[in-house]
């Protein structure tokens, strides 16, 4: 929703909850779901986040078409637009932490690409970098939160 008043709400009901961080389904720009344009939401989303005191990640999801490239740029925007926010999540050592649904989609090599550190695009380093996990369903994908992807988790 991008009504103020059901975030506010809802926000309040997680705090009350004792919940700290809220990860929110961001689709790249121009993408949505249910009808909802998430990237239009995400001011209001982090508006009624910081007034329940609650902090926000970023769940990264997926659409036709995504390639690492695509993700590295996703996240350069949302850096762009949404770092600075009082309410954007860090963890204990200041870095954000991206949620990468369905990265088992997508062959380890590639992830390697921007999440290694000697990647030829690593985001590693930048002011992109972050704790990046990955989605693990069934084994094999363990190889993802190795060396071989580069997930942190």
């Amino acid at each position: 929703t991008k009504d103020p008043m059901a975030l506010d709400g809802q926000m309040s009901e997680m705090r009350s909850a004792g919940a700290g961080v809220v990860v929110m389904s961001w689709w790249r720009k121009g993408w949505g779901s249910e009808g909802v344009e998430t990237d239009t939401a995400t001011q209001k989303i982090l508006a009624a986040a910081e007034r329940a005191g609650l902090k926000v990640a970023f769940h990264l999801e997926p659409y036709d078409g995504r390639s690492v490239g695509d993700v590295r740029r996703d996240v350069a925007y949302i850096v762009d637009r949404y770092a600075t926010h009082p309410a954007f999540y860090r963890d204990t050592n200041g870095m954000p932490v991206y949620y990468c649904y369905d990265s088992y989609r997508t062959p380890p090599g590639e992830w390697a690409d921007i999440l290694s550190k000697h990647g030829k695009n690593t985001v590693r380093g930048t002011p992109l970098d972050g704790v990046y996990l990955g989605l693990y369903l069934s084994r094999g994908h363990e190889v993802y939160a190795t060396d071989a992807g580069g997930f942190d988790g």
